[in-house]
């Protein structure tokens, strides 16, 4: 295994953070992933994943700064984008969510977030019958392959939380 080979290499850390969050091994989970960001705290990837397991575990306040760091880190991680939208749905906060599933749809077409806009839409209608607290399951998995490390840090600019139209 690659925690084995290289304790400076991250990747290991985040494939055994994926597999214990697959096996509901939270806590092993989470200290899987902290050791991947610890190694490179500058992968969107790892923040993305550790955002996802906060949400599985309702702690919502920090997925959403994990889902952040991830986007702030790779503006075009359609994963960031799609689970922050998840996640203000969720959160009973259409608007942000319409705006976070609208930039993910820009950046992968593919993958289907026109169901996801729809629901959303209606909720902004004040469709009674739409209910945001039954959101759309997160993508716990980005990226295919492992994500490459990224040891120089990269400025971005600053992201604001509650706009109308997240940057990336």
């Amino acid at each position: 295994m690659s925690i084995q080979q290289d304790h400076t290499d991250g990747h290991g850390w985040w494939m055994l953070g994926r597999i214990y969050m697959q096996q509901h091994k939270h806590r092993r989970s989470y200290d899987a992933f902290q050791q991947a960001i610890y190694r490179d705290p500058n992968n969107a990837v790892f923040w993305c994943c550790i955002g996802a397991l906060y949400f599985v575990m309702n702690q919502h306040r920090d997925a959403l700064h994990a889902y952040i760091r991830a986007i702030r880190l790779n503006p075009c991680l359609f994963e960031g984008w799609y689970n922050l939208g998840v996640l203000y749905e969720a959160c009973d906060q259409p608007q942000d969510a319409l705006d976070a599933y609208r930039k993910a749809n820009e950046l992968d077409g593919s993958f289907d977030v026109e169901d996801r806009l729809k629901r959303v839409r209606q909720a902004l209608q004040g469709n009674p019958q739409v209910n945001l607290s039954q959101s759309a399951p997160i993508l716990p998995d980005p990226g295919k392959q492992p994500p490459k490390p990224t040891r120089q840090p990269t400025p971005l600019p600053d992201l604001m939380i509650h706009q109308t139209t997240p940057g990336r």
